[in-house]
């Protein structure tokens, strides 16, 4: 990890939360393919659930500690959604 590779015959401690992670050997290969395939540069937007580049969403409500991350095609197409529904019951 942070200063090198794990040494042979040396059990792998990881931790999480302040957690053991069980299987850690396991759990560093998945996180090394993820990191090596790019798939941790990918995001979920919340309102159509695709995946795409974390660089194309945004705060869905704008704010900076916003945890809702959209797609700013998406919300402009939920936005016009709304505006001409509204006051349709």
């Amino acid at each position: 990890m942070f200063g090198g590779p794990p040494k042979p015959g040396v059990p792998l401690k990881l931790t999480l939360d302040g957690k053991k992670v069980h299987d850690a050997d396991q759990a560093l290969l998945q996180i090394e393919r993820r990191v090596g395939s790019g798939e941790v540069e990918l995001g979920t937007c919340a309102l159509c659930f695709e995946d795409m580049p974390k660089a194309k969403l945004m705060a869905a409500c704008g704010r900076k500690g916003c945890s809702q991350q959209v797609d700013n095609d998406c919300l402009g197409e939920w936005v016009r959604h709304e505006v001409i529904n509204q006051g349709v019951d």
